[in-house]
């Protein structure tokens, strides 16, 4: 295994890990190193994109999933086509979306799209590395912020934006697993090329999206690692795979910014 994308940023007497995550791998895809168990295990604190398992619990979460029109209403009539096609293609009853807003629409797809996949979510990356941070009693942070925050994010992008993040999703789940078969292949060896090349297709089809989704929370990832780095220590940070792929990833702005990201192999 040439080494999943895996890199640190260092400053004198800091250090910041950075790893990005797929979903999607089985239980003989080996990727924890003996070098990202020390990482975690060595850091004051992991940063993680969001506390998935208390947004899903979250009393919060109907007021930001639930729409006051149905689903229908926000879509054109190829829009709804694409999405009773989906939906029914992944084992949802399309009806039974009507009341959730668009991006929570996308998500439940896309949820279902996994588990009909066999995708054990105790198999992700982000569950592994959470219980290793659990386990060494280090404190947790998160990129969008609390629970109302991260729900805010998402109903915040505006009524377009929405609407393009689930044609989006349905677009990926369309195409069954062989794009993330390919994804995941290449994040084990360390080669980006496809995700590189996904983040193109995206970027061209969806550029709104793309800019709201990577390259906004891409940028804002550069203050928060200079900050980390004013401090002595390790930090370990973990992140969607796609934002360290493509021409504006985290990486190429810590490089503009000064800072030279090292991969470790």
């Amino acid at each position: 295994m040439a080494g999943v994308p895996f890199w640190v940023v260092h400053r004198t007497g800091s250090r910041v890990f950075l790893l990005g995550e797929v979903v999607g791998l089985r239980d003989d895809q080996l990727w924890l190193t003996d070098e990202i168990r020390a990482a975690v295990a060595a850091s004051r604190e992991l940063w993680r994109e969001a506390d998935r398992d208390s947004l899903q619990a979250s009393p919060l979460l109907a007021a930001h999933v639930l729409s006051d029109e149905p689903l229908s209403e926000w879509l054109d009539e190829t829009q709804r086509r694409a999405l009773d096609g989906v939906a029914r293609g992944v084992g949802i009853d399309p009806v039974s979306l009507q009341g959730l807003r668009p991006w929570a629409a996308g998500q439940v797809i896309e949820q279902a799209w996994r588990t009909r996949a066999g995708m054990d979510p105790d198999l992700g990356v982000d569950a592994v590395i959470a219980g290793l941070a659990a386990d060494a009693g280090i404190p947790v942070r998160f990129e969008l912020g609390d629970e109302r925050a991260t729900f805010s994010w998402f109903t915040g992008m505006g009524r377009q934006l929405e609407v393009d993040y689930l044609m989006w999703t349905l677009e990926r789940v369309a195409r069954g697993d062989h794009d993330n078969d390919e994804l995941v292949a290449g994040w084990l060896g360390g080669d980006l090329a496809f995700a590189d090349a996904q983040d193109r297709e995206m970027r061209r089809d969806h550029p709104a999206l793309h800019e709201r989704l990577l390259v906004e929370r891409n940028r804002a990832w550069i203050p928060r690692i200079s900050a980390m780095l004013e401090q002595p220590g390790t930090t370990f940070v973990l992140v969607g795979g796609a934002h360290l792929a493509g021409d504006h990833s985290i990486l190429d702005h810590l490089i503009q910014a000064g800072l030279q990201p090292t991969q470790i192999t």
